[in-house]
């Protein structure tokens, strides 16, 4: 147990809280001029937003970290997720493409056709591998964060097989033309990888130190790369360069301050990573104008909004969340644009309680990370990786909830994270 200090226990909300600002300059001081029409309001909710996040965060992150009291050992998670991500890989693959195995191949040559079929499939409503997965996916999440984390403790068969899993889930995201499963490892892997140092678990020396910075900007330049790659031919080269936004169908002010100094080559993609940013923010606006119409818990997710308007046989509930009401107005069409995270949990809390929500969220943020310094509860490691995926993509969508299989894995390990720091009467020791 290692004593940690503010600079180390403030590190992952200060990174959280400057991403989150960045993308608010880049939709205020952008290429493109949005019709607000209740500016103020959409600024104020936004800052209060990530003021309570702060807020949450700071209120608990003094705190020690608790143990789980029967945590088994660090490889036995590492195996188990490793076997149901290998069992479970053709049922994915199946899901997402309609294939056993990936054709990547295919996907790099045309992603545009790659990404039209897997939505295509997922509009279906999915077939039975999606169901299996569902019920699986708990398994599946240890994977990742737990061998980051106890990667010192790892054999060399396991470590090998890490790396093959990693490869193979970059892969499959490339047969489905998608970019948030590598940018859901660029978040996760470094932020586990830092907190394993300063827990005392896999200390780096100062060269694999270098080495690990190294292979996390490396990680973060191919997202970029396969970004403006998969961009330009999802929506044609001419399109890419024109840089029209699809919403406001105006193209972007060349003599802004983000463009200007752009070398020409890489402006489209440019273009193309600022809309995916910012511009969400201006979703959210739209939806700040509706009416709020209660969804019971189940607008945060189209998983659960679909599937209870199902269960309850009302088409008109799937109709009720903020980024469905917005559909077709404004030039908006849902769901192939997005309103930022906060519409569906004011779906389900009105937007004010969004704003305390937040503040439970950092809370929440503070005492995953904390407990994860301790390197005393396994548990902590996986349920801060989900929440940092759903914190981290709060400008663009609720990722995290949005598929069934997110959602069960995010209440599952939070709940039985929570679950084993009640379990534990006692706090660690000297890890003030």
């Amino acid at each position: 147990m290692r004593r940690q200090g503010w600079a180390i226990r403030l590190f992952p909300m200060l990174l959280l809280q400057l991403y989150l600002t960045i993308t608010v300059v880049m939709f205020a001081f952008g290429p493109w001029t949005y019709p607000l029409r209740h500016p103020v309001e959409l600024y104020a909710f936004v800052a209060a937003s990530q003021v309570a996040l702060l807020i949450g965060y700071l209120a608990v992150a003094h705190r020690r970290p608790r143990p789980a009291p029967a945590a088994k050992p660090p490889t036995t998670y590492v195996a188990v997720g490793l076997i149901a991500t290998v069992a479970f890989f053709p049922l994915v693959s199946y899901a997402e493409t309609g294939r056993w195995a990936p054709n990547v191949v295919g996907a790099i040559m045309n992603p545009a056709e790659a990404y039209a079929a897997s939505i295509q499939l997922s509009s279906e409503g999915g077939n039975f591998a999606t169901y299996l997965r569902i019920l699986a996916a708990p398994a599946p999440a240890l994977l990742f964060p737990m061998a980051a984390f106890y990667w010192s403790r790892l054999g060399k068969g396991l470590k090998v097989a890490f790396w093959i899993m990693l490869i193979a889930s970059v892969a499959m995201s490339v047969a489905v033309a998608r970019r948030r499963d590598i940018a859901d490892l660029v978040i996760m892997l470094p932020l586990i990888g830092i907190g394993s140092h300063f827990a005392g678990v896999t200390v780096r020396s100062t060269r694999r130190i270098a080495t690990f910075a190294l292979a996390s900007v490396a990680g973060l330049v191919f997202l970029l790369g396969y970004f403006v790659y998969s961009h330009v031919q999802r929506v044609g080269v001419e399109a890419a360069s024109y840089g029209v936004h699809p919403i406001l169908l105006t193209p972007p002010d060349t003599d802004n301050f983000m463009l200007k100094s752009a070398p020409a080559e890489i402006r489209p993609g440019l273009v193309g990573l600022i809309n995916y940013l910012s511009s969400n923010y201006y979703g959210l606006a739209l939806c700040m104008d509706r009416d709020f119409r209660p969804t019971y818990g189940a607008g945060q997710s189209i998983f659960l909004t679909r599937n209870v308007a199902k269960y309850l046989h009302d088409p008109e509930f799937e109709t009720r969340p903020y980024p469905v009401q917005i559909s077709d107005l404004d030039g908006y069409r849902f769901p192939v644009f997005w309103t930022t995270s906060y519409p569906y949990f004011a779906s389900d809390v009105t937007f004010p309680g969004t704003v305390v929500l937040m503040g439970v969220f950092g809370a929440l943020f503070a005492m995953a990370w904390v407990d994860m310094l301790g390197g005393k509860n396994p548990y902590a490691v996986v349920a801060f990786s989900l929440l940092s995926l759903l914190l981290f993509y709060l400008p663009a969508t609720n990722r995290m909830l949005q598929d069934g299989d997110g959602v069960f894995s995010f209440y599952y390990w939070i709940v039985v994270w929570l679950w084993s720091r009640r379990a534990s009467p006692l706090e660690v020791r000297g890890a003030a």
